[in-house]
């Protein structure tokens, strides 16, 4: 599945939202079907934004299974940064406009840039 930007952004959100409970709730972002938001969960995961784990998974009997699934408990303190960086519009609008202007596709590794580029500027 190509990964959606915008929705790497509101699934950021959305676990920043659910941060102070002990279970986070597992629900799809308005919009998105489960499918879709876990998977942007699970870059996001091995990216080290969200604590949590990927979970590998085969079809059976019962018919198809979701190729990997996750577990999480909400953002890591790079997550919370990110949170903060992406929720300005107009950063958000600049990069996407950027990576539309390059040709460049707003993956997971360029989120990452940003959060690097956040933290330095934060610490």
């Amino acid at each position: 599945m190509k990964l959606n930007p915008d929705l790497l952004r509101e699934v950021i959100f959305a676990l920043e939202e659910d941060m102070n409970r002990f279970d986070p709730p597992r629900r799809p972002i308005d919009g998105y079907t489960w499918e879709e938001t876990d998977a942007h969960i699970c870059p996001l995961i091995e990216l080290g934004f969200i604590d949590g784990a990927v979970v590998k998974t085969m079809a059976d009997e019962s018919g198809p299974v979701p190729p990997t699934s996750s577990v999480n408990y909400g953002l890591t303190a790079y997550g919370q940064l990110l949170a903060l960086e992406l929720r300005d519009d107009n950063v958000w609008q600049k990069v996407k406009k950027w990576a539309a202007s390059t040709g460049a596709a707003i993956t997971t590794a360029a989120v990452g840039k940003l959060i690097e580029m956040a933290v330095k500027r934060i610490g």
